[in-house]
């Protein structure tokens, strides 16, 4: 396997080199939370006469405190040596004494040694590698998935940390606050996550040093979030949605939930409050602006309130749209009014079969037949049903469920009750 241990004076191939220097660190370094370190192996050097990679076309991988680096210089054993840098970034070398290594590359630090012997030896060639590579680490904290500290690749940029870390918690980085903070100097750099995520804006990926520490800091909550309660499957905060839509968080907040008042919510914005029409929802399910009153945008920090509706009945079955809706008292709602405004049965429904299921004083449910093929015949004829048929029509009451069959299933009880029971906790029937 090649690695960086063999970047020497002469001419190597740094492109083959860069990857395996993280496989070796991530080997040695991914049971330590602090500094350790992680032998490298040897790699081919290119043969005499071969051009170089230019250095522009790679990253260039420098020396590190802390590192090992073995100089070897031909013909001269008694010079070759391997050194460790200190911590002050330099090398103790024989007739030269101390020399800065940090920073530089192997190919770099081999020339200054290659300088500094020619004053004493004729044209020496020397030879540098990085036989010992330090494992140093980045850390990340606040709003990602995976808070915590990584091992520095060669490299790293601020976006390759956010990769490690799985990503930011929130998909929108407006509402998040980032700053690195550099271990080597504490300095803190704000960093624009708008920018670099959303505009591509390199000079926000910054490059990272051992010991940075990414800051990721959620916004408060007012300028980020929304509530919705009332008449929703999961009442509680959710993300503000980016284009202000009143579907997209409800849809955040898992839907509406059958008995919602949808002609009466509101939204809560400091001492204001402003109505919200959402009966369109129960219809064909978008949003509609009601009158010459445009439908409300949320903004951070708003309450959406969708009140539970005490009076409403229910469609379920074979019809186009089945649900829950309100029953006002000042307009009864006949179960022919609630088919079609239900959209109208589907091509497989057998109105000859419908029944209704409705709640007795004692809380024992009753189904009552009715024959809605009939009732569409009378209205259209306007002649009334034959002497001992089902009720063409009937007047729903609070809590109700109009049941149409598909054809084949008949007006069976066990069906009719299984079918009205599973609806029976969304359809209000408990409501006195």
């Amino acid at each position: 396997m090649q690695t960086v241990s063999n970047l020497t004076a002469n001419c190597i191939n740094r492109q083959n080199t860069l990857r395996p220097v993280s496989a070796i660190c991530f080997v040695f370094g991914v049971a330590l939370w602090g500094v350790s370190t992680g032998a490298a192996a040897q790699s081919p050097v290119a043969p005499i006469g071969q051009s170089p990679v230019a250095e522009a076309a790679v990253v260039a991988v420098r020396i590190l405190a802390g590192d090992t680096v073995t100089v070897e210089v031909f013909g001269k054993p008694e010079l070759s040596r391997s050194v460790s840098v200190g911590t002050d970034g330099k090398i103790t070398y024989p007739l030269l004494g101390d020399l800065k290594a940090a920073g530089r590359t192997a190919p770099e630090l081999a020339e200054a040694l290659r300088a500094g012997l020619s004053k004493e030896l004729n044209n020496p060639q020397v030879t540098v590698t990085i036989a010992k590579r330090l494992v140093t680490r980045v850390g990340v904290l606040g709003a990602v998935r995976q808070p915590g500290k990584f091992v520095l690749e060669e490299g790293w940029r601020v976006l390759d940390l956010l990769a490690e870390a799985g990503g930011l918690l929130i998909d929108r980085p407006e509402w998040v606050q980032t700053t690195l903070v550099r271990a080597s100097t504490g300095t803190a750099t704000p960093v624009d996550l708008v920018r670099l995520l959303g505009e591509a804006d390199a000079t926000q990926n910054h490059r990272l040093e051992p010991g940075d520490v990414l800051l990721v800091r959620e916004k408060d909550a007012t300028k980020t979030r929304i509530q919705i309660l009332g008449a929703v499957a999961k009442p509680g905060t959710v993300s503000a949605p980016a284009d202000g839509s009143i579907v997209t968080a409800l849809i955040e907040a898992g839907g509406i939930i059958p008995r919602a008042k949808l002609a009466e919510a509101s939204i809560r914005r400091g001492n204001e409050t402003i109505a919200v029409d959402l009966s369109s929802l129960s219809t064909d399910g978008t949003l509609k602006a009601v009158g010459a009153n445009p439908v409300p945008k949320l903004l951070p920090g708003d309450t959406l309130l969708i009140p539970l509706n005490a009076l409403s009945y229910s469609v379920i079955g074979a019809v186009a749209v089945p649900g829950t809706r309100e029953l006002h008292p000042e307009k009864p709602v006949t179960a022919l009014g609630a088919l079609f405004g239900a959209g109208g049965a589907t091509p497989e429904c057998d109105l000859k079969n419908a029944s209704v299921v409705r709640l007795s004083a004692n809380g024992e449910p009753q189904i009552f037949p009715i024959n809605l093929e009939n009732g569409i015949k009378n209205k259209k004829n306007n002649t009334k049903p034959g002497k001992g048929d089902a009720p063409a029509d009937v007047v729903l009451l609070t809590g109700d469920v109009l049941y149409l069959p598909t054809k084949g299933q008949g007006r069976n009880r066990t069906n009719v009750l299984r079918e009205a029971m599973s609806f029976l906790p969304f359809a209000g029937f408990f409501v006195r």
